[in-house]
């Protein structure tokens, strides 16, 4: 991994383990971003007092497992290294969330909270499986809890793989500036409104259903 600045002292952190689970080409092309400096003092913290986290797999392993909110992404030039084949299960339902414009259908209280509860964990699921919701691992905070609480295993490890098809397939996601790189880099991407849902949040409601 790439990142503007060594965060353990330690040139050995940047190797890939024989036999990681990470996927070798996404530590090798990834660019580690954060969107908070705490998270990356966290980090130099425990590469310096532990002489466990020696590796960079190892960090990112504790980033998740604490919730801490960061991005790894992919530099353009690295992208066909990542191209992979949608699932044919997946291929419609996905396409038609990275349509311009596309709206989810907002989670409702008019009938309780059983109903509530049935509705808010049917959507959760459906979002879950959608191929970029594996970026919710990196989130922090509450919204990588409930990933990881409701996606299990293969939501971390789907995130371990590198990029989904929202950016290889669908040239989707996020497309930010690494100010250590002369080119963009690209990273998988949740809609403020399928956060929202994660959450459980009903747009208009009164202050007792929120």
């Amino acid at each position: 991994l790439r990142v503007h600045s060594v965060i353990t002292g330690g040139s050995n952190t940047w190797f890939t383990p024989i036999g990681a689970s990470w996927d070798p080409t996404f530590l090798e092309e990834g660019v580690i971003l954060f969107r908070e400096e705490r998270t990356q003092l966290r980090l130099r913290f425990w590469a310096t007092c532990d002489a466990f986290h020696t590796q960079m797999r190892h960090l990112l392993d504790l980033a998740i497992s604490r919730g801490m909110r960061f991005v790894v992404a992919i530099p353009f030039d690295a992208l066909p290294r990542f191209h992979c084949q949608e699932k044919p299960s997946l291929s419609d339902p996905t396409k038609r969330t990275y349509d311009t414009g596309f709206q989810e259908i907002p989670l409702t209280y008019s009938k309780g909270g059983s109903a509530f509860m049935d509705q808010y964990l049917g959507k959760l699921a459906d979002i879950l499986c959608r191929p970029h919701a594996r970026t919710a691992i990196a989130m922090g905070g509450p919204t990588s809890w409930i990933a990881r609480f409701y996606g299990g295993d293969r939501l971390v490890e789907e995130f371990m793989n590198g990029p989904s098809t929202q950016v290889t397939v669908h040239h989707r996601g996020n497309v930010v500036d690494a100010p250590f790189l002369n080119m963009p880099v690209f990273h998988d991407q949740l809609s403020h409104q399928e956060i929202e849902l994660i959450h459980g949040y009903i747009p208009l409601g009164s202050p007792i259903e929120d």
